[in-house]
């Protein structure tokens, strides 16, 4: 698997695809077609697809990692939100579904609520997805509370190493 994505970052894609597809048989043979790990491959291949815009096959691997995780790790697990957060923008950006996304994106902003380095990526996401439906007021309201967030995290960062802004 780290070797596929070696491959692909030096422009490599159809040996890079086949490794990450050889690695997913691998796992699934070796621990299940619903191992956490497998769940894992199954990210890297979208993404690697996503990179090569080969959308018809990104969404699939990604519900399918999304519901791996779900399974194994409960639906509130900090995993579970990067994998929803995953699904999200393939529906906020590529296949249009903005209502879909936006449930993503908010159902992974709760798992998260408790890390605010995390809420402040998932709440930049969903203005971004507000502002590309032109929906002024909600993308507004977001940017807000994404900057009161993160004036939060800077000065906590700046009370422990003495940085100011």
């Amino acid at each position: 698997n780290n070797l596929a994505m070696v491959c692909d970052g030096i422009g490599q894609f159809s040996e890079a695809e086949t490794l990450c597809k050889r690695a997913l048989s691998i796992l699934e043979k070796a621990l299940g077609k619903d191992h956490p790990d497998v769940a894992f491959i199954l990210d890297n291949l979208a993404f690697l697809y996503q990179v090569h815009g080969k959308w018809a096959k990104v969404e699939p691997l990604y519900k399918r990692s999304l519901a791996i995780q779900e399974n194994d790790l409960g639906p509130d697990h900090p995993d579970v939100a990067t994998a929803l957060e995953n699904l999200a923008g393939v529906y906020a950006f590529q296949t249009k579904h903005y209502a879909k996304a936006e449930t993503l994106y908010e159902r992974a902003l709760e798992i998260r609520i408790e890390d605010l380095h995390f809420i402040i990526s998932t709440l930049r996401k969903l203005t971004n997805l507000y502002k590309v439906q032109d929906k002024r007021a909600k993308a507004k309201q977001h940017n807000k509370y994404w900057l009161e967030i993160s004036n939060i995290v800077h000065d906590r960062q700046a009370k422990i190493t003495g940085f100011k802004r």
